[in-house]
């Protein structure tokens, strides 16, 4: 391991007090102080920008009753106590129902707004998380089931969907906001996602993903720590997860969307990574450089 290779990963705790790597860390604050829109911009957008999350007031109930009737656990890939259903054509189609919903539309216009580019999908999944020993929760990687962020830049970010009712004992996402993620960093000697304390772990901020079936929680995974904790014995969780990137691309039509599903179908469907890495994982400094001139020159507001 190179010294420039540890410097990049830890040096970012020092200088962001964030738990991403340091070039990383710098594109999200430039990104924030000169490509952020925030003129117009309503408290719910003003609350993500300053906390790194937000759970919206609408709900898709009848969208995620109709999946839990198309989900068939005998199709599925099996994981370490979890696994993921198989994405055919009937439950894609229900997912594209929820992407193209009129209250949907809304708050991914208001991001495009704020993000001050185009977005699009680029990664959907359904996801269950089993139990897992208590005594590992923290220190051995499942299911993300330690405290992390996604080793992506800020024009990366997930939507989470609950299948069905989320309580506190069936393994709801732990996640702290922008500000808590410095706290928990500083008093809990934080290096990685194998290496922290927990000490007062809920004073410091925590927010517990709990909700109703349809809810949804919009998070800036590159810049909150969050964990998939576990369920009780007995106990399960059911998850929407839906990826997006921001483009830096200029010409893009209005159903930006789906800009890459005709080239990455499986991509975004069958869940692998090779998109998200192309648009939000920069793989040299000199290419993040580059990232960020376009994004600049290319602002729609």
């Amino acid at each position: 391991m190179s010294i420039l290779f540890k410097l990049n990963k830890n040096l970012s705790r020092y200088l962001f007090n964030s738990p991403n790597t340091f070039t990383f860390s710098l594109f999200n604050y430039l990104y924030n102080k000169f490509i952020i829109n925030l003129d117009g911009t309503d408290d719910e957008i003003k609350f993500f920008h300053k906390n790194g999350y937000l759970k919206p007031q609408i709900n898709f109930k009848e969208e995620t009753l109709q999946l839990k009737k198309l989900l068939d656990t005998n199709h599925k890939i099996d994981k370490q106590n979890s696994f993921e259903y198989v994405l055919n054509e009937d439950i894609i189609n229900v997912i594209k129902n929820i992407l193209n919903s009129k209250k949907f539309k809304i708050y991914l216009d208001k991001l495009e707004r704020y993000f001050n580019s185009k977005i699009c999908l680029v990664n959907a999944k359904i996801a269950r998380n089993l139990p897992i020993e208590k005594t590992i929760e923290h220190n051995k990687n499942i299911y993300s089931n330690n405290y992390h962020v996604d080793y992506y830049i800020m024009n990366f970010f997930k939507i989470f969907i609950n299948l069905h009712d989320v309580d506190d004992t069936q393994g709801p996402m732990n996640l702290y906001s922008k500000k808590d993620t410095s706290k928990f960093i500083k008093f809990n000697n934080y290096k990685n996602r194998f290496s922290y304390d927990l000490n007062n772990e809920k004073e410091i901020g925590l927010v517990r993903n709990t909700g109703l079936t349809g809810d949804i929680l919009i998070c800036s995974t590159p810049q909150c720590l969050h964990r998939a904790s576990s369920p009780n014995n007995g106990k399960f969780r059911d998850m929407l997860f839906l990826s997006f990137a921001v483009t830096n691309e200029k010409q893009i039509s209005s159903n930006a969307l789906y800009k890459f599903e005709k080239d990455y179908f499986n991509d975004i469907w069958n869940c692998t990574s090779t998109l998200s890495k192309k648009l939000c994982k920069p793989k040299s400094f000199r290419k993040q450089i580059s990232i960020f001139i376009k994004f600049i020159q290319n602002k729609i507001y």
